[in-house]
């Protein structure tokens, strides 16, 4: 079994929200950031994972699907069908913070050779195959170039914060998960194993990932679920006056009013109760609820 924790992040950066919180508590966007974190979920290719958010995230929109459940400090949080849902006898707690690429079969290879108990993987561009490094003197002279023609993988220190993806043996996780040391800081968890004599490994695997805390990054993980979605225009209760047009995959919430020759282009998500002005356009962008664009505006490549 998967689950993807979406960790609360104390920074305020979205009208009062982090970014990540924004995306799980405003509709339509929510829809489609779930969607996106059930896609990534790579580890049970016919189980959806299960997500947990923190608790005051909890809106009508999240709480009602059965694979959403909510934790918070010192609540022991259940997780349905656990003892069916293991894969190869290997639990998977990944971190919602990261949406991460990488080849599985080498994942498969790593956790086969090892005898330990928990592992913990970080995803690192730097090992991809299509990166190169250079080698240097202490005194900044360049001696060569080195480039791996495969992802690789190599051992690495135990980080502070929860790494993009933690293996867990299935008695590991019965354990953890009734002392509800899966959603506390990774120090103390850490701890825990160290306590309990477990054998606990880090690796750096080579890939891609994606920080969805930051704006870039939220954007493209939102464009990229959006684009898995096979109807390409979801105008749901909305007003379309004449002349307005749409171009690629478009979202729009509830009450949404896109006013005479205003332009959207997808991939975009436009939240419940926005106005799109007369003659304004709006491309490649997510608005939250309640957004208005003013007449001949322009918002393209952002989150706002």
């Amino acid at each position: 079994m998967e689950l993807i924790v979406v960790p609360q992040d104390k920074i305020n950066n979205l009208n009062g929200s982090s970014m990540v919180q924004f995306a799980c508590s405003s509709k339509p966007v929510s829809q489609i950031f779930i969607e996106g974190l059930k896609h990534h979920g790579r580890f049970c290719d016919d189980i959806s994972p299960a997500i947990a958010l923190p608790d005051d995230w909890k809106t009508k929109f999240n709480e009602s699907d059965s694979e959403i459940i909510h934790y918070a400090p010192g609540k022991v949080v259940g997780l349905k069908n656990k003892a069916e849902n293991r894969t190869k006898n290997w639990f998977v707690r990944s971190n919602g913070r990261f949406a991460t690429d990488f080849s599985n079969s080498l994942l498969q290879e790593v956790l086969s050779r090892l005898v330990s108990d928990v592992v913990a993987i970080n995803v690192t561009p730097a090992l991809a195959s299509h990166n190169e490094c250079a080698r240097i003197t202490p005194e900044d002279h360049v001696v060569g170039f080195s480039r791996c023609y495969s992802d690789s993988v190599q051992p690495a220190p135990i980080s502070d914060s929860w790494p993009h993806h933690v293996f867990m043996k299935s008695h590991v996780f019965e354990k953890m998960r009734s002392e509800n040391r899966l959603f506390v800081d990774f120090k103390e968890f850490v701890t825990a194993c160290r306590t309990d004599s477990l054998r606990l490994e880090c690796f750096d695997v080579g890939g891609s990932v994606l920080d969805i805390g930051t704006e870039a990054g939220l954007l493209k993980f939102l464009t990229d679920a959006l684009a898995l979605r096979k109807q390409k225009t979801d105008f749901g209760m909305s007003t379309i006056e004449v002349g307005a047009r749409f171009f690629g995959q478009v979202v729009l919430g509830e009450n949404v009013r896109i006013c005479e020759n205003a332009i959207v282009v997808g991939p975009a998500i436009i939240g419940d109760g926005c106005t799109i002005g007369e003659n304004a356009a709006v491309k490649n962008a997510i608005l939250g609820p309640g957004i208005s664009v003013p007449r001949n505006g322009l918002v393209q490549n952002s989150i706002i």
